[in-house]
């Protein structure tokens, strides 16, 4: 027999100051975890481009997202566990590639 249940649905993401939220869906628009960029705005921390030089268009450096904020309400535990994998891979990935020096350097990120 069960001894607890616990019940989550109808959960919905709130908006965050600062970040973009589809406020239908209840996420922040984001791709494998990495925020995007509201449309022609530049980033939280003013850049327009990555370290590399290369432009992302769209992606927010340094911003990452998981869980249920990126995804929507749905899944378990486990479903979690997956998605902040892919979106820690997105960061190892974005260190890795220098990405983030620039925001480092100036200040963006301590």
């Amino acid at each position: 027999p069960a001894q607890m249940v616990l019940v989550s649905i109808g959960y919905k993401s709130q908006p965050l100051a600062g970040l973009p939220f589809d406020a239908k869906k209840g996420v922040v628009p984001n791709q494998a975890g990495r925020v995007l960029r509201a449309p022609g705005s530049l980033s939280a921390a003013g850049v327009n481009s990555l370290a590399s030089g290369r432009e992302e268009a769209g992606v927010e450096p340094g911003l990452y997202v998981c869980g249920w904020l990126k995804r929507g309400p749905t899944g378990i535990i486990g479903t979690n566990l997956i998605d902040a994998e892919e979106t820690v891979g997105c960061i190892v990935e974005d260190v890795e590639a220098k990405r983030l020096a620039r925001l480092v350097g100036s200040g963006a990120v301590q």
